[in-house]
């Protein structure tokens, strides 16, 4: 999660805090005492009565002050120095070695998936009754619009004028397959 400037509430409840800046890890552990402690350690005390968020972001913004440069390389050298040694290494997480790691098969892949969908439908039926207008709306259109033409096709004496009257329908039969499925 990445939040800027979280009140110093918001800022405790995080269990560990990743500051980052200019592409460099000034500091990556857990928040309170340990997290103000390194910046102590290293010239930067957090000053009685400040929000240590706040005060950390102060410490690696070089927006508005080309000189924190200095500080940032500063954390970023003593941080890498002192604390990357003890981060515990990552544990790979491969599902495969879970006792009941399995994959699921064609039906269970179906249920879930209509679980899933009937679910979103049940939320928010809204979606579905404007599809239905549309539909409706749509459907009105293209009949409308090609009334009469199909039996033209069938009734015509001629075979060109069928023919004519058939291929007119050949952009209603695009338009349902590409709009109203």
């Amino acid at each position: 999660v990445s939040i800027h400037q979280p009140s110093t509430v918001v800022f405790n409840l995080f269990n560990s805090v990743c500051l980052l800046s200019r592409g460099k890890q000034v500091y990556f552990g857990p928040t309170g005492a340990p997290a103000l402690d390194f910046f102590a350690t290293n010239g930067y005390a957090c000053p009685e009565f400040s929000n240590p968020a706040e005060h950390f972001l102060d410490m690696i913004n070089t927006d508005f002050n080309p000189d924190q440069k200095k500080v940032v390389d500063a954390l970023a050298d003593a941080f890498s120095t002192s604390l990357k040694p003890a981060l515990p290494k990552p544990v790979a997480n491969d599902p495969t070695q879970y006792s009941g790691a399995q994959e699921a098969g064609y039906v269970g892949q179906f249920v879930t998936l209509l679980t899933r969908i009937t679910h979103q439908s049940v939320k928010n039926p809204y979606i579905y009754m404007v599809r239905v207008v549309m539909y409706i709306a749509l459907s009105f259109m293209v009949g409308t619009m090609y009334s009469g033409v199909g039996t033209a096709a069938r009734e015509s004496e001629n075979e060109q004028d069928a023919m004519n009257a058939a291929q007119k329908l050949l952009p209603c039969l695009y338009y349902v397959q590409a709009f109203l499925v």
